[in-house]
């Protein structure tokens, strides 16, 4: 078990050469960083633990570190706040990247019309009917396209 305390271990893993400070350790596949707060306990984002050095509390769990530099690695504290699923979409939304929010087709080329499109109750971003009708087909007829 691990008992050097988490702030002396996090900061030698952060590049604070630049306007964001990057987490240089280990990141998951999105390109957050992943670090574990203390012996055995599971690994969390490493801007999450960022938050939790900072303010002295760890964020709720139902609610987002969200990255105002839209740098998944960056740690920086004035470059983070905690918002709802809700804040995050809006935020995303708001300066059009990510998801699908500045597309105005779906990636099979169907266009995002109002009667083309969907969001699901509590679930993030925009869906496309005709793709959703197209993986119900074929579901039916005993496969998957994903």
């Amino acid at each position: 078990m691990n008992r050097t305390p988490l702030a002396d271990r996090f900061w030698p893993k952060v590049d604070t050469s630049g306007d964001c400070w990057v987490w240089t350790a280990q990141r998951d596949r999105d390109g957050y960083g992943r670090v574990r707060p203390g012996g055995t306990a599971p690994y969390v984002r490493a801007h999450r633990a960022a938050w939790f050095l900072a303010t002295g509390a760890w964020p709720d769990p139902e609610l987002f570190v969200c990255h105002t530099c839209d740098n998944p690695s960056c740690v920086r504290i004035d470059h983070l706040f905690v918002g709802t699923a809700s804040d995050n979409s809006t935020d995303r939304d708001t300066k059009k990247r990510g998801g699908n929010s500045g597309r105005t087709h779906c990636l099979n080329g169907h266009e995002f019309t109002p009667e083309n499109t969907y969001q699901r109750k509590g679930g993030p971003g925009r869906h496309c009917r005709a793709c959703d009708a197209e993986r119900h087909r074929a579901y039916r007829r005993g496969g998957c396209p994903r």
